[in-house]
């Protein structure tokens, strides 16, 4: 009989151990893709800020071709200065 009961204690302490094991398993899993959405979330805005970043040279550029054309600079030469193409200037 005693036997039993020691028996009927491992068993529930086994059972107990592997439930805190799942839980810091679910746990660490919640907290790791918590984090992954972070990072996702951290590069977006990364990325996006030097897509805007790219956006405001190049309109910068397209401003200061316009005002070189406005003061008689040819085309050659604003394209040499600015990188930009023929087609992007005269539009």
């Amino acid at each position: 009989m005693e036997n039993n009961e020691n028996i009927k204690e491992a068993k529930e302490e086994l059972d107990e151990i592997s439930r805190n094991d799942i839980l810091r398993r679910m746990a660490l899993k919640a907290e790791i893709e918590r984090m992954d959405q972070e990072q996702r979330m951290y590069e977006a805005r990364r990325d996006g800020k030097k897509e805007g970043i790219k956006e405001g040279e190049k309109k910068a550029k397209l401003e200061d071709a316009k005002k070189m054309l406005q003061e008689g600079i040819s085309v050659e030469t604003i394209i040499r200065i600015t990188g930009l193409k023929k087609e992007e200037i005269l539009n």
